[in-house]
């Protein structure tokens, strides 16, 4: 993973080692479309196309090989689509001391929501999973004509990719002749409608008028949602879990984050891949390649009591951040001579035993 290193980078991370759930982490961030903070990005390792249609019901195939009792899960290589249950497209909940290995098999999510969710496993690995979408959680579109004022834009859809719904959400402006985020520009709360088939208005928020460098001719990628029960966000989605590993996993696509884990200890990623599909392997044909990968952050840790490791993972072409490692803030509402009382924001991730540190609203932080 490239990253910004800081001077001292060597001492904060093994800060982190030492540090426990409520310490606080050095929080690195690179802006999706600045790959290696402006350096030159490595050749990147293409990830091998899969043709082979499967018939198999890939769920199945890994519950048939859980009630079996065995510790290891090799899936036939291929590509399969799955159809979602309860707005998941795989469940993981409560195994311990198991792998599945997935080489050479891609998983097409057939609804724009979570691809796979982890929920209290220990010892679980993931090996060479591919995991795409169709329809994707983004449109493609092509800047036909701009108001006067600049606040509201027509796009046509480009052909491959779904109309989107009338909607809110985020905008992202790319130059179509170099298929680069153009001037880092992100129109948040920009409302979608729709005109004509194939054709919409992007209708810009009040507070986002400074931007309005986009050109005619520029393209348009808008978030869109394809999931009829409701969709919940991000393609893997880890939590309590401990010691999980994924290796060799890639995304092509997500509705939000790509890898996000909550409260997990000691999780690995190994030669993970965040990265925009090339229209050679895209099993459906479109008159653009693709712009972007996933909609928002690349890799996402958070409350995690030891780790994560990010070894030889890449990140391309997100909607936001290539990597996010941050904790929660716990509001302290009354204190009583050594005592305090402190609301949780969510849920309350300290414990017996942690070490904790307290800032004030400036940011000053008092000592321990």
């Amino acid at each position: 993973m490239q990253t910004c290193r800081p001077e001292g980078a060597t001492e904060t991370q093994n800060s982190w080692k030492r540090a426990s759930r409520q310490t606080v982490r050095l929080v690195l961030f690179c802006l999706g479309a600045l790959v290696g903070c402006g350096q030159q990005p490595p050749e990147k390792e293409p990830v091998a196309p899969v043709t082979e249609e499967r018939s198999e019901d890939l769920r199945q195939l890994i519950a048939e090989g859980i009630s079996s009792g065995a510790k290891e899960i090799v899936i036939p290589p291929g590509r399969y689509r799955v159809t979602p249950q309860n707005r998941e497209h795989l469940l993981f909940r409560g195994l311990n001391d198991l792998t599945i290995i997935a080489d050479g098999v891609e998983m097409v999510c057939t609804e724009t929501t979570r691809a796979i969710t982890v929920e209290n496993c220990k010892n679980l690995t993931l090996r060479g999973l591919s995991i795409d979408y169709d329809p994707l959680p983004f449109t493609q579109a092509i800047i036909t004509a701009i108001s006067e004022d600049k606040m509201s834009f027509e796009v046509e859809i480009l052909e491959g990719y779904a109309e989107p719904g009338s909607s809110t959400g985020s905008v992202e402006i790319f130059d179509a002749s170099t298929q680069r985020l153009k001037g880092r520009i992100t129109y948040y709360g920009a409302r979608t409608e729709l005109t004509a088939p194939r054709k919409a208005r992007i209708v810009k928020s009040k507070t986002q008028t400074a931007f309005a460098d986009e050109a005619v001719g520029d393209l348009a990628v808008i978030k869109n949602s394809q999931a009829p029960g409701g969709e919940i966000p991000h393609a893997i989605m880890s939590t309590d879990s401990m010691n999980l590993t994924f290796q060799d996993v890639t995304l092509f696509a997500s509705n939000s984050f790509g890898f996000f884990e909550n409260g997990c200890d000691g999780s690995k990623y190994l030669g993970c891949r965040v990265e925009r599909r090339s229209p050679e392997s895209d099993p459906v044909p479109r008159s653009h390649l693709r712009v972007r990968s996933l909609n928002a952050d690349a890799y996402h840790s958070k409350n995690a009591q030891h780790g994560p490791l990010y070894d030889r993972c890449v990140a391309y072409h997100m909607g936001d951040d290539a990597i996010a490692i941050n904790g929660d803030f716990h509001m302290v509402t009354a204190s009583e001579g050594p005592q305090l009382r402190v609301l949780a924001k969510h849920r309350m991730t300290m414990q017996a035993g942690d070490e904790v540190q307290i800032f004030t609203y400036d940011g000053s932080r008092l000592p321990n």
